[in-house]
């Protein structure tokens, strides 16, 4: 936070602390309170703090976009005031706190500073913070892809699916069967693990059985908040190598044997 910002905070900040201490230094009910005290008496702990006053103040964004505010203060570790920004208007949560609340409600400038900060003022400053936060980053499309252990003799193939670069964290994967149902049996998932960049993955692995291995594909199916629909990729099985092999002998012996007999057919009709 650059000097001017944080100049400004900090004046901001002794306003509200002035104003409080002013309301309370003229309110009998807390005429043995040390918040009446000079605030860095109370630092340097000259005097002995007895007492804790506390506000609470909070503005955020809904899940539709629209902003909301609240503030709140609390006199040992109870409920004092509130303040609702949305109606404009002072509550006290118990009888003695209502001096404060008629103090608040007629300063008609304050009300106005009030309403501006949280509605305004406090979104700035959450944006400030939100660009230095590692938690906030623009959304990432997974990158998907699949890779498979092979098989050792007649064994089963594991087919992992590799999720990863992906933002925020929450993300749903599947592996699906012929029929496009999410399958159970034979799937092991890892947990989802942070990259260095600030994105994620996620692996997720099926067993497949030796019988299906020649005939059966199944897909992964990723599901992320980044994209409008889903990415899903295939893994079908790959042929015996020896089989293909003997296939194309077997065509090709076959194109030979046609070629040679054709040839003969036609050298015998020439002849006769």
């Amino acid at each position: 936070m650059n000097t001017p910002t944080r100049t400004c905070y900090c004046k901001y900040d002794n306003h509200n602390f002035n104003f409080i201490h002013a309301v309370l230094h003229r309110s009998p009910s807390f005429s043995s309170s040390p918040l009446h005290r000079n605030p860095r008496d109370l630092v340097s702990e000259k005097y002995p703090v007895d007492h804790f006053y506390q506000a609470h103040g909070r503005c955020g964004w809904k899940s539709d976009g629209t902003t909301e505010a609240f503030m709140s203060h609390a006199y040992d570790g109870k409920d004092f005031v509130s303040f609702d920004v949305s109606t404009r208007t002072w509550t006290a949560a118990v009888s003695h706190a209502v001096f404060y609340k008629r103090k608040r409600e007629t300063d008609l400038e304050d009300l106005v500073r009030l309403v501006i900060h949280y509605e305004s003022g406090c979104i700035r400053w959450l944006k400030k913070l939100l660009q230095f936060s590692v938690t906030f980053r623009e959304p990432k499309v997974p990158a998907v892809s699949l890779f498979e252990r092979p098989p050792h003799g007649n064994s089963e193939v594991e087919v992992t699916c590799h999720v990863t670069g992906f933002y925020p964290r929450a993300v749903q994967v599947e592996w699906l069967g012929a029929e496009g149902l999410p399958m159970v049996d034979g799937v092991s998932s890892g947990e989802v693990l942070p990259n260095g960049d600030g994105s994620y993955q996620l692996r997720k692995s099926l067993t497949v059985p030796q019988e299906a291995q020649d005939t059966q594909s199944y897909s992964c199916l990723v599901l992320h908040s980044s994209i409008a629909g889903n990415i899903t990729v295939t893994w079908a099985p790959k042929k015996n190598l020896a089989n293909v092999l003997m296939a194309i002998v077997i065509i090709v012996s076959v194109v030979l044997i046609l070629t040679v007999l054709f040839k003969y057919l036609v050298r015998r009709r020439a002849v006769a």
